[in-house]
């Protein structure tokens, strides 16, 4: 499943051309994802305090957007949106943009990533995914 996630900006004015997300959720990484949770949530049951944990990840791809708005897929838009069959990412107006520090954060409920576009001193992460969603991938 090929997703394009929202994102969000730490500099309401400004994210670096940051303006989706799109992630290839696949099976293997849904499962991945499972783990994660599981392991926050028998850590939380050890410390309460513990909020989420963050691991290295570049499974999100941060990219400019030209005129996706304009695509019949993106009708109702909010969070995410699951891409077409076939629909090709490779073209001038999807620019990968370059970035650093890139991270999955895993709560009990939720997963997300995070970035920062090279050259800049904000964060962009994107919208959280349920696990719900996670669930369903990984038993496909």
């Amino acid at each position: 499943m090929r997703l394009l996630l929202a994102t969000h900006s730490s500099n309401s004015e400004y994210n670096a051309e940051c303006d989706y997300a799109i992630l290839d959720l696949t099976k293997e990484l849904a499962r991945a994802i499972l783990k994660r949770i599981v392991l926050v949530s028998k850590l939380k049951k050890d410390d309460p305090d513990l909020c989420r944990m963050s691991f290295w990840d570049y499974s999100a791809r941060f990219i400019a957007c030209g005129t996706i708005e304009d695509e019949d897929f993106m009708e109702g838009f909010d969070d995410r949106v699951e891409l077409p069959e076939g629909f090709d990412t490779n073209t001038s107006w999807f620019k990968q943009q370059r970035t650093d520090m890139d991270r999955m954060f895993v709560d009990e409920d939720s997963v997300y990533w995070e970035s920062i576009p090279k050259h800049t001193d904000i964060y962009v992460e994107t919208r959280a995914l349920p696990v719900d969603l996670i669930r369903q991938v990984a038993e496909m």
